[in-house]
């Protein structure tokens, strides 16, 4: 991808891979399961990297991994779709009250990074990365809190649906 730093998608697919590589148990399983050297898995979510981007057959072994759609959800995005009815669960009320806890734990997270952060009235590179990681696993409970709800409701599997916001 010959994609400048400041290109928005490009970011937002680094951050996705970071993301991904985490919720698979780090550099070194992820290298495994995807069949790649460390060294590698770790470019793919460097920002300064601007060459790698992480390979589909990395994404796909990756997102089959740990059932979260990382990178696909960001692909279809860029190409102006969306994912709906995130990865269900168990839909009972205890599963729904804890995912809602673990949703409100990083929720405060980014809250407190962000103050630490925003206290000196200077945002740096550090800071931003920081904040775009806590954001990262944010999202991520957000959206297993989503998919927590929609089993409770009785909701069916992933499927892609239309134009991104339909």
């Amino acid at each position: 991808m010959n994609a400048p730093l400041a290109d928005a998608n490009y970011h937002r697919l680094k951050a996705a891979t970071r993301d991904l590589v985490k919720a698979c148990g780090g550099v070194e399983r992820s290298a495994e399961i995807a069949e790649m050297s460390s060294s590698e898995v770790s470019r793919w979510q460097s920002s300064k990297a601007l060459r790698y981007i992480i390979p589909l057959d990395a994404v796909l072994a990756l997102e089959a991994d740990c059932g979260l759609p990382f990178v696909t959800t960001v692909m279809a995005s860029i190409n102006g779709r969306r994912l709906s009815e995130p990865e269900t669960g168990t839909g009972t009320s205890m599963a729904v009250m804890a995912r809602y806890a673990e949703t409100m734990r990083s929720v405060s997270e980014v809250m407190a990074k962000a103050a630490l952060a925003f206290a000196d009235g200077k945002l740096t590179d550090t800071e931003m990365e920081m904040l775009t990681r806590a954001l990262g696993d944010m999202k991520r409970e957000a959206e297993l809190f989503q998919g927590e709800l929609a089993s409770a409701k009785g909701g069916a599997g992933l499927r892609v649906v239309g134009e991104a916001g339909r």
